[in-house]
């Protein structure tokens, strides 16, 4: 991220708490989980974030967690319907 402007590094981040809050409020989440690789896990140079949804006693232990498997194609759409409207309720 060394290489990065500021400019860019402030959006990046401010995309990450945007996207993060939106998680939390939309998910009724207790928290999340932020995740930062920095170029170093493919061989395309690139910066990326997971923001993982967390809930108490949830399993996760330092960096690994036991995830999460949707049981149908109606509970991704509830939960990407969850946080489109967190978004636009926060970027307000």
């Amino acid at each position: 991220m060394a290489e990065l402007s500021d400019e860019l590094i402030d959006r990046f981040f401010s995309i990450v708490r945007l996207l993060s809050g939106a998680g939390e409020e939309g998910m009724d989440t207790d928290g999340s989980f932020v995740d930062i690789k920095n170029g170093v896990s493919k061989s395309i140079p690139q910066h990326h974030v997971h923001i993982v949804p967390r809930f108490r006693h949830d399993g996760l232990k330092r960096i690994f967690w036991a995830g999460h498997r949707y049981s149908d194609e109606d509970e991704i759409n509830r939960a990407k319907e969850l946080l489109r409207s967190s978004v636009e309720r926060l970027n307000e």
